[in-house]
């Protein structure tokens, strides 16, 4: 219990924000393609020392995506996905908050189309929803709508940890979020919450009349042409896998089959490496979005609510670290940060997944992501 909740924290603040390993695990080498010339000059640094990162996080694995503009990206893969099975560049795992940034990108497309404005409230789709008629579309965006979160209810804790394998329909986690009550007035405040992401699909749906699986697949996944991206809709993975570990509920075990039902909409994508570092540029450079939608989502409303400051800010699904624009995800074992900088058209992935030691609450592909960075004199 106290390590799901430590987890739990630790979700929230990521979305803003030396382990024992077996003879086969130390023995593990990094592996990665052979650079082109085009590399930057701190690749094959970054590619040499992925083992020792690894080992110094003490996490079971440690793969890394790099892309500089749209060229094919760099990939390089350090440790195990299970015992004796290396891990490798090409394997699939869960991607979560990426599903966020896509969401509000489709929001922005249909800005842009016309279909739909940023203060429509929800009203119009969702009229039986709390302060429907107050809260509009920029705020489940940018976390300002005042609907607490369902993961960090006690209740639910206590029912996932019980029962990891659990398919979640959506309408028991708004029943969970709703019976908390608001938090605020809507648009008064900012709190991060699941709960936002799961009404902003419902409503992108209602004003589209399309599903909002349909619409992930149609206007992120088909039009970016993510090969190896998928949307959940059960709790496999595609092979070959990157499995997760965590002690969540208190021993070392293996996530990578739980459901992920309780992320619902936002969190249903899984994807390898080479997909991920392409859906991140894509969103930062706003491939799919007018100019003006994309400085939009670039210009944070959060700015003086509670933790939001200029060096950090959530912005219509996205966190703004200047220079970076970045995205982080951590759950069920699997702990990734993703960025894009605009200047140097940029974009570096990290996904790890978590050791033995790895404390429940904290995402370790963070600072190795700044580590990287600075390797590439970032």
């Amino acid at each position: 219990m106290n390590g799901r909740c430590a987890f739990l924290a630790a979700c929230a603040i990521a979305l803003f924000f030396t382990g024992a390993h077996s003879p086969a695990e130390a023995q593990s080498a990094a592996t990665a393609p052979q650079a082109p010339a085009s590399a930057p000059a701190g690749w094959q640094t970054v590619a040499g020392t992925l083992e020792d990162l690894r080992a110094a996080h003490g996490v079971t694995a440690l793969i890394v995506g790099i892309g500089i503009g749209d060229a094919p990206p760099l990939v390089a893969a350090a440790g195990q996905s299970i015992t004796g099975v290396p891990a490798r560049t090409d394997m699939h795992f869960r991607i979560g908050a990426m599903a966020i940034a896509s969401q509000t990108t489709i929001l922005m497309q249909l800005v842009d189309e016309g279909v739909v404005a940023l203060d429509d409230t929800i009203d119009e789709w969702l009229p039986t929803y709390p302060a429907a008629d107050r809260i509009t579309l920029r705020m489940l965006a940018d976390s300002t709508s005042g609907y607490a979160d369902y993961e960090s209810d006690p209740g639910f804790v206590e029912a996932f940890e019980n029962d990891v394998f659990y398919d979640w329909p959506r309408e028991e986690l708004l029943k969970v979020a709703f019976a908390r009550g608001m938090l605020f007035e809507p648009g008064t405040d900012f709190q991060y919450a699941h709960t936002n992401f799961i009404v902003l699909a419902e409503a992108l749906a209602g004003a589209t009349g399309t599903p909002y699986p349909t619409l992930l697949k149609q206007r992120i996944i088909d039009r970016l042409g993510l090969k190896e991206t998928e949307i959940w809709t059960t709790a496999a993975l595609p092979d070959p896998p990157l499995h997760g570990f965590t002690k969540e509920r208190g021993i070392f075990e293996d996530a990578t089959y739980w459901s992920p039902s309780w992320t619902s909409f936002t969190g249903p994508l899984n994807a390898d490496i080479t997909d991920t570092v392409r859906l991140m540029r894509a969103i930062g450079t706003g491939e799919t979005i007018s100019e003006a939608s994309l400085e939009t989502m670039l210009t944070p409303a959060t700015l003086g609510m509670n933790i939001n400051t200029p060096e950090h800010a959530f912005s219509l699904g996205l966190e703004l670290l200047p220079p970076w624009i970045q995205k982080t995800f951590f759950f069920g074992g699997y702990g990734g940060t993703a960025g894009y900088m605009r200047d140097e058209d940029l974009t570096i992935v990290v996904m790890t997944t978590l050791g033995r030691d790895s404390p429940p609450g904290e995402n370790p592909s963070t600072p190795i992501f700044h580590q990287l960075a600075e390797m590439l004199g970032r």
